[in-house]
């Protein structure tokens, strides 16, 4: 394994401060009304690091399957263009918007060191206190709830996607660090009861899903232990008390969590009955939009050509104008599937699958109990984003540059301790 990187600690001081502006540049933008244009600092950051990647030389092979999975994905979108005859600016705005995040994370494996690893989790915990914080704050003080509470990632609407994005980060880390003896029972159950608090008072109603499959997916993934039982306990009070809170908050909601409206919530219209359902978009769309052309159902209508922007008009898309009250620009997989088709499903998901699998053969032969936290870390992310592309828009915003950087970490590890001499172990 070949790395010849310059200033690699300047680069990973890049991706930290990257991460802290993630993490805090919303509310910092509420507070002094500054421009939506801020958002495009962390499009300037990253083509740095583009740029410093591509004077790197990094071989070890689990990083090559993800690197050239990810050009094939971005030769299929060319031919895609080509094929829909788009306008140049679209294509080159939903390459922007689909791929740099893929950069973010070849970055951070290439310019993170091990010891940058422990420097990136004290900035979640720190930022999971404040965030407590302002989330009780907003509640109380400035009267914020739902779409309009998002602790650390201010005030405005649509902010709990981010919020969501965070604290099932959060959450997975801490969880394993509790079952794997990191920290104590107190501390676990800090971090479940306030998480499902924050979720009630943002109505993150899906975020109770995801807790329920980060506690499953951790039980299934350690050793049995009394801490297990422990967990269970602690999660089913946690929910119980505070799906009570969301629905006092949201009198709409008290039966939700039942099977006909949860069912009714996936398959029904986002918000209305005009909007695509979270199960039945793609069904939808290719009876009102594809109108059963087989073509645009594999290939669809070109990266780029359902997308739109709030801050400059040119690059609104005559697609986003026409079918905007569709509402596919509020879920992922349907903003995903109208631009890139069923390839593009594949392509985008496949890069999740094999970072699956190279976890799972990584955890499964690590003598290090460190790295297999940050495997079984990597894994249950990976299932919650499943989730997430169902459930909102949280996987083309900025902040998924998060699950990303949680992703990478497992890899960073390895260049220190190549998988070849790691040793088996009996789990």
């Amino acid at each position: 394994m070949l790395i010849r990187v310059e200033n690699k600690n300047r680069q990973s001081k890049i991706i930290q401060f990257l991460t802290v502006f993630i993490l805090y540049y919303l509310s910092i933008k509420n507070i002094l009304g500054l421009p939506s244009l801020l958002n495009y600092c962390i499009d300037a950051i990253i083509i740095i690091l583009f740029f410093q990647l591509i004077f790197s030389k990094y071989t070890e092979k689990y990083y090559k399957i993800c690197l050239y999975w990810v050009i094939s994905f971005f030769i299929y979108t060319l031919c895609t263009y080509i094929i829909n005859k788009q306008p140049i600016i679209q294509y080159t705005w939903g390459l922007r918007n689909n791929f740099r995040f893929y950069i973010f994370f070849f970055a951070c494996i290439v310019f993170l060191q091990i010891k940058d690893i422990q420097s990136i989790f004290r900035i979640f915990k720190t930022a999971y206190f404040i965030n407590l914080v302002l989330c009780l704050f907003e509640y109380f003080v400035l009267h914020k709830k739902g779409d309009y509470l998002g602790g650390i990632f201010g005030i405005q609407q649509g902010c709990n996607g981010y919020l969501n994005v965070f604290l099932v980060i959060s959450c997975t880390y801490q969880i394993l660090q509790y079952l794997n003896r990191r920290i104590n029972i107190g501390n676990g159950f800090f971090v479940i009861a306030s998480a499902s608090l924050i979720a009630a008072l943002s109505e993150l109603k899906a975020f109770y899903l995801e807790l329920i499959v980060i506690i499953a997916l951790g039980v299934l993934l350690t050793k049995f232990s009394w801490r297990k039982l422990s967990l269970v306990f602690i999660c089913i009070v946690s929910l119980v008390v505070t799906i009570n809170i969301l629905g006092s908050i949201f009198p709409g909601w008290q039966d939700f969590f039942t099977f006909n409206r949860i069912y009714g919530s996936l398959t029904n219209g986002y918000s209305n009955s005009q909007d695509l359902g979270r199960f039945s978009a793609i069904a939808t769309i290719n009876k009102t939009v594809f109108e059963n052309q087989i073509l645009q159902k594999i290939i669809g209508l070109g990266l780029g050509s359902c997308d739109y922007s709030s801050n400059i008009m040119a690059l609104v898309s005559i697609f986003y104008i026409k079918y905007s009250y569709l509402h596919y620009q509020w879920i992922s997989i349907a903003w995903l599937y109208l631009e890139t088709g069923y390839i593009g499903l594949v392509f985008f998901n496949g890069f999740f699958i094999i970072i699956l699998v190279t976890l799972t053969r990584i955890r499964n032969k690590s003598s290090s109990n460190d790295l297999v936290i940050y495997s079984d870390t990597g894994i249950i992310i990976i299932i919650c984003c499943i989730i997430m592309e169902f459930y909102n828009i949280s996987l083309r915003q900025e902040c998924v540059c998060l699950i990303y950087l949680m992703l990478s970490i497992p890899y960073v590890y390895l260049k220190n301790i190549p998988i070849n001499s790691l040793a088996c172990k009996n789990r």
